[in-house]
């Protein structure tokens, strides 16, 4: 690794292309940028990307990260948003970051004339809006892509507040650019760090002065806790693949719900009994699970609620519910629903399993796109779906994320793959907002027990694999209907078999890193 060299090839080299008068940055908060740093290798790497603001807490941030992990920044106010898509592939370099902590947005929002004569031209009278907020959430949109792509854990961190009286912004302005970088970070599964709620409690004298976004040592200090608090945490999260897994498929549920579970035969000695998150846990326990999807066990509209209810003493190991409104989709009744299940973080989105209507109107396309909107996602269980109807769905939706549940519902029996299947499943893979769960693989062959070697999956793992690639595959065991072949254990020994060849870092993101992205998981509690 060229850590060393790059990391400090970051900090001493300015981007040139942009004069550094064109973004301020405060005298009084250089020695964020000027402060020698020793790279320890045996650390994580972390990057701090923003403008003055970041700056000003830079130097707070490194001290507090002593002996965590070494805090790098480039020797550049990263500006706005033009400036951050034309410097960022320097800034990111060729090393690898652990996590990146990244704002823009002060100078997207400002007014600018180049006729003034104040501070960086600003001028909100006569002046012209830097980025627009189209062009804001564009943009934004092109630089997490591009921050996905290093392997990071990635945090978001909110504009902070614009004070009323400032020459070249409008107070309030930034509540709105706010809005917009929140709906792409949760589209993308980015933790964000609220600066704006803390800087918007600050007292008038941790200002520099009236009317000016910049913070005295006070101010940015306070900032500065915040950013070491959030960053030490995404550090402590478990990093490889061996000891982070998230289970994105696994079902709760009690016989006697007042719909009760009827795919399960009463003959079924594995299955028909309840299971409730105290038998996860312990095998969750045995095996290295550290984190659950609850994926709700019927369509029943009241379990929506159950899954999160009963989930709810044990938050940290399950982390979020994909709930079922295939009763309610395409209905008036589907939209006060749906709010009130996302009043829980933990409400990651639904399932499709059911199919009401023949025809997917005008009223089924409004409530997937009052889901892109919310930010939650979609699990189509093949059935009652297609194929063809996710794919349809999904480039009508492009903003919605969509997963295939089971490999897209393949049946095997150890003979080739079905061509219409294939065929299929290669024009659905085509569509970049779709992903692929890798559940259920006991769960496709219809006799069971079902076969534990490699070789009977292989083939529609090849597929999978070769279709999906690494960045939209997802593990999920489809417990506890693995148990009519084997323990949970067998279910990651097959899974593995496959996986770790092809190296660790494919292996993080099949089994938590893509989940975190799909689902946009909320921190462990």
């Amino acid at each position: 690794m060229k850590y060393p060299a790059l990391l400090l090839a970051l900090l001493i080299t300015p981007l040139s292309s942009v004069s550094s008068a064109e973004f301020f940055t405060p005298e009084q908060d250089r020695k964020g940028l000027t402060d020698e740093v020793t790279v320890v290798k045996a650390l994580p790497n972390v990057l701090i990307l923003g403008d003055s603001i970041s700056i000003g807490y830079t130097k707070q941030v490194r001290e507090g990260l002593k002996g965590k992990a070494n805090l790098v920044r480039p020797k550049d106010n990263c500006g706005d948003t033009p400036r951050g898509l034309a410097g960022i592939e320097k800034w990111l370099g060729d090393g690898k970051w652990d996590v990146i902590h990244f704002n823009w947005g002060l100078w997207d929002l400002c007014y600018r004339n180049p006729k003034s004569k104040t501070q960086g031209n600003r001028d909100k009278v006569d002046g012209t809006l830097s980025v627009p907020l189209p062009d804001y959430e564009k943009n934004l949109e092109k630089l997490v892509t591009r921050l996905e792509k290093t392997g990071a854990t990635l945090i978001w961190a909110s504009t902070t507040v614009v004070p009323e009286g400032e020459i070249g912004r409008v107070a309030g302005d930034e509540v709105k650019y706010n809005a917009i970088a929140e709906r792409v970070m949760k589209k993308h599964g980015v933790a964000i760090n609220d600066l704006h709620a803390t800087s918007a409690a600050f007292r008038p004298e941790m200002f520099v002065g009236p009317g000016d976004v910049h913070f005295k040592p006070k101010g940015s200090a306070k900032l500065a806790e915040q950013v070491v608090m959030v960053i030490s945490e995404n550090l402590e999260k478990p990093q490889s693949g061996a000891s982070a897994i998230i289970d994105c498929h696994v079902h709760l549920y009690v016989l006697s719900r007042p719909e009760g579970i009827t795919w399960i035969k009463k003959d079924n000695q594995h299955l028909y009994r309840d299971h409730l998150p105290e038998d996860f846990a312990a095998v969750a326990k045995a095996n290295g699970v550290t984190g659950v999807v609850i994926v709700q066990a019927g369509q029943s509209l009241p379990d929506n609620q159950w899954n999160l209810d009963i989930s709810s003493k044990n938050k940290g190991l399950f982390r979020g519910v994909v709930g079922n409104l295939s009763t309610v989709i395409a209905t008036d009744e589907f939209a006060p629903v749906f709010a009130k299940l996302c009043e829980d973080p933990r409400y990651l989105g639904y399932r499709l399993s059911g199919r009401y209507q023949e025809e997917l109107g005008d009223a089924f396309y409004r409530d997937l796109e009052a889901t892109a909107k919310a930010g939650k996602s979609v699990d189509f269980l093949m059935g009652g779906y297609s194929l063809k109807d996710v794919a349809t769905i999904a480039g009508r939706v492009p903003d919605l994320r969509i997963i295939i549940d089971h490999l897209g519902g393949v049946k095997l029996d150890g003979k080739p793959l079905d061509p219409e299947y294939v065929k299929d499943f290669r024009a659905v893979a085509k569509l970049p907002n779709v992903y692929c769960k890798v559940s259920a693989l006991f769960g496709r062959f219809a006799e069971q027990p079902a076969p534990k070697e490699l070789a009977s999956y292989k083939p529609v793992l090849d597929l999978a694999f070769e279709c999906f690639g690494e960045d939209r595959l997802v593990f999920g065991s489809d417990w506890p209907v693995t148990k009519t072949t084997g323990n949970y254990a067998a279910v990651l020994e097959l899974t593995r078999s496959y996986f770790e060849p092809k190296g660790p870092e494919v292996c993080e993101k099949l089994f938590h890193r893509n989940a975190e992205k799909f689902y946009a998981i909320p921190a462990a509690e």
